[in-house]
């Protein structure tokens, strides 16, 4: 780090890690692609009905195309002063029904 706090030298961004560089090469000399290798056997599974193994492919395949849904959390006031003199007198029936 300089004197003002700023990063200097390392990688450049985007560049890949080593490993990352590695795995990739290894696969181009294998004349490998992933995610070809993915559909092909879900295509597979899916003809011999083997629907688990396809259901399995095709959500490994999902997440290249579609982003992961998070949960999300929720939170709330509850207003712990609310009476049933509050109620109109719908909502008093549909309480009365729930109860």
């Amino acid at each position: 780090m300089n004197k003002k706090g700023n990063k200097t030298g390392g990688r450049a961004k985007g560049t890949k890690n080593k490993r990352t560089q590695e795995v990739i090469d290894i696969l181009n000399e294998l004349d490998c692609n992933p995610i070809e290798g993915l559909a092909n056997v879900a295509k597979i599974a899916m003809e011999k009905q083997d629907y688990a193994l396809a259901g399995n492919m095709y959500k490994e395949l999902s997440q290249y195309l579609f982003p992961k849904r998070r949960a999300i959390e929720v939170s709330a006031e509850v207003n712990s002063t609310l009476s049933t003199d509050d109620l109109t007198d719908l909502q008093r029936k549909n309480l009365r029904s729930l109860l």
